[in-house]
C-alpha cells in the first residue's frame, strides 16, 4: 500500500508527501513543497493529514535532512538510530545511510 497526499492552491499542485507500507513498518518520504510556497504551512498541513491517516495506530519512520529536525520534531517525530529502522525500510535507504547529513525518525 502506498498513499500519496497533495496540497493544491487552486488547481496547481504545490506540495506532496507519501506513506508506504513495508512488510515491517510504514515509511514517510517524498515530502516536498515548491520553493515559492515554502514557509507558509503547506508542508505542515500535508504532514498532519498523512499522520492522521497513516499514523494512528502504527509507528511512522522517515529519513530527512538534518536541518528539518525542528520541523519534524514539532510534528511528534523523534530522531532514532539508523539501526532502529525496520529492516525493509533500512535496506531501502542503504544507498545514503551514513553518507548524508541526515537523520532517521520515528513517530
Amino acid at each position: 500500500m502506498t498513499v500519496f497526499f497533495a496540497v493544491f492552491t487552486g488547481t496547481k499542485l504545490i506540495g506532496v508527501a507519501r506513506c508506504a507500507r513495508h512488510t515491517d513498518g510504514l515509511e514517510v518520504d517524498s515530502v516536498y513543497v515548491l520553493d515559492e510556497f515554502r514557509l507558509r504551512g503547506f508542508a505542515r498541513s500535508v504532514m498532519k493529514l498523512l499522520i492522521e491517516e497513516c499514523g494512528r495506530n502504527e509507528t511512522l519512520y522517515m529519513h530527512s535532512k538534518t536541518e528539518l529536525v525542528d520541523f519534524y520534531g514539532s510534528l511528534g517525530f523523534r530522531p532514532i538510530r539508523e539501526a532502529e529502522l525496520p529492516k525493509t525500510i533500512r535496506d531501502r535507504f542503504d544507498f545514503c545511510l551514513g553518507e548524508l547529513k541526515a537523520l532517521t525518525y520515528a513517530r
